[in-house]
């Protein structure tokens, strides 16, 4: 299973969903993990919104490919069990979080 975790740093880019889409191609992904998307609400499909321009977390998968089940997610980290080609399924945790040690 090919997974890629990217700290995209906003989506609004214009050339944000081309590039997203030359990154699956090119490394043949199975899942992404991105970090502060900066969007949320109406504009985005996320697990974890942003807060204003202030991270977020999207989980992003192929159903063809990966079976995903979301079992957990915080404003910094989303969890989910992953089974692939038959095999016994497994834990994932993305984690993206604040450097403050009070959070």
């Amino acid at each position: 299973m090919d997974i890629c975790c990217w700290n995209v740093r906003g989506a609004a880019s214009s050339k944000f969903k081309s590039n997203v889409l030359d990154l699956i191609h090119t490394h043949r992904l199975d899942m992404l993990f991105l970090c502060e998307p900066r969007l949320s609400g109406a504009k985005a499909i996320s697990v974890v919104n942003a807060v204003g321009f202030s991270g977020g977390l999207w989980l992003l998968w192929d159903d063809s490919r990966v079976h995903v089940e979301v079992v957990g997610t915080s404003d910094q980290t989303i969890s989910a069990c992953l089974a692939c080609n038959g095999q016994d399924p497994w834990l994932f945790t993305g984690v993206y979080a604040s450097p403050n040690a009070a959070k």
